[in-house]
């Protein structure tokens, strides 16, 4: 059975699979259904409860491979399908009931949408220039080069380091996320000015002026405000202008204190960056460093290192041995599943999202980290800029214990993630 499993998983199907993280998934189903005891009489593949609804269907529907009768072969199969409920439960498939909500509410948006998009447009171009002179009071001032520059270089490195300014990984990073605010400050201020002028009849009603006036109209954000002009993403994707003017104002505090405060945030909020990624590559070059001295056999390098996570408390305050290395993270969702005190433990009903407690980030050496895992139950958690999940989005993965009543084959089945954003 190994072989066809790995014919099947790797080679005729998984072959062809590109995203590693669909490849892991299509592998743990091969390994929960293609058994030996399939071969046995009526094996049950699964079984789930059904709607019921008053009728003749049984609470839970099994199913099952048909049993061995004289009957042809297609006709026991059609028999055996008719049976079939009308609506397959999710958890047939291994995920939770939440899963059909939140393909309703997919669904449902999708016609919403498209409703919006198509209804005619009334002509209510004061309003729309209301709007963009409330947005324009709104807006954070500009930063200017040489004082961020300035103020970077007065930035310290984390304890137990003696670099300074521009040699510490942190520090370049905040320097180069300030610079991407400001593009997108600027941005936002000239679309709202030239929609003021455009509707007073100053300067000339262009394209792009009137893609902008219709989207604030639409409470949407204008395109160029999220994409360049070659499509590529130059901000963060929320539907609703609202949402991503408030997560502006939200990015550029968090931003805006690190600078002027002359001292790093007790508690990061990974959403708040435009390049997360980069911001926990930082994370391990400090840590890296920090393991690095002149004349040491066993200094690290940075390829010697991975990432290791620690779920901590819910307040930054609670949490009793605060770690020199490393940093905390908050604001990470997951999504399949809720954290129960030192683990995973099933959703809630009707609840798509849980959010999880801070996260302790920090580097360990790769030799370290396989030793920890031999013994560990684990479940390599991926996590998600969007809930739209795509290689594009990943940022990296977290082991999250699976101490409670299930192992991580349930949580990789049920699509666990943690996500930056729930919309």
């Amino acid at each position: 059975m190994s072989v066809i499993r790995y014919m099947i998983c790797e080679v005729q199907y998984g072959g062809r699979i590109t995203d590693d993280l669909d490849r892991e998934l299509f592998n743990e189903y091969g390994e929960t259904y293609l058994k030996e005891s399939i071969f046995g009489n009526e094996y049950v593949l699964s079984e789930a409860p059904t709607d019921g609804g008053g009728g003749t269907k049984p609470a839970k529907f099994q199913y099952k491979l048909p049993p061995s009768t004289n009957l042809p072969e297609i006709i026991k199969y059609h028999e055996l399908i008719k049976g079939f409920p009308d609506i397959d439960n999710p958890e047939v498939f291994g995920l939770h009931v939440n899963a059909d909500i939140t393909f309703r509410k997919k669904e449902s948006k999708e016609m919403i949408d498209t409703i919006m998009e198509t209804r005619p447009k009334d002509s209510n171009a004061g309003g729309v220039q209301e709007k963009a002179k409330e947005l324009q009071t709104k807006l954070p001032p500009d930063y200017q080069e040489s004082d961020v520059r300035n103020r970077v270089r007065q930035l310290k490195g984390p304890k137990g380091s003696t670099d300074q300014g521009m040699t510490v990984p942190l520090n370049i990073f905040l320097y180069q996320e300030l610079q991407r605010m400001q593009l997108i400050i600027g941005i936002v201020r000239k679309t709202l000015e030239d929609i003021v002028f455009a509707i007073d009849g100053t300067i000339i009603m262009t394209p792009d002026i009137l893609d902008a006036i219709n989207a604030i109209f639409d409470a949407k954000v204008p395109q160029n405000w999220v994409y360049d002009a070659t499509g590529v993403e130059i901000s963060w994707i929320y539907a609703a202008l609202g949402q991503w003017f408030s997560s502006l104002l939200e990015r550029n505090k968090q931003l805006n204190d690190w600078l002027y405060n002359n001292a790093r945030p007790q508690v990061f909020w990974l959403t708040g960056f435009f390049n997360p990624q980069g911001f926990l590559t930082a994370v391990k070059q400090e840590v890296t460093r920090l393991h690095k001295k002149p004349g040491d056999k066993d200094a690290w390098s940075l390829d010697d290192v991975v990432y290791s996570t620690q779920v901590k408390e819910k307040d930054f305050d609670q949490i009793k041995d605060i770690q020199q290395e490393g940093v905390y993270i908050q604001g990470l969702f997951l999504e399949g599943c809720r954290w129960l005190r030192n683990g995973l433990e099933e959703s809630e009903p009707k609840k798509m999202f849980a959010p999880l407690p801070i996260l302790y980030v920090t580097a360990i050496n790769k030799k370290k980290s396989a030793d920890g895992d031999k013994n560990s139950n684990t479940y390599l958690c991926p996590v998600y800029k969007y809930p739209r999940r795509t290689d594009k989005y990943l940022i990296f993965r977290v082991a999250l214990p699976c101490d409670g009543n299930y192992n991580a084959h349930k949580w990789k089945l049920r699509g666990v993630a943690l996500l930056c954003s729930t919309e």
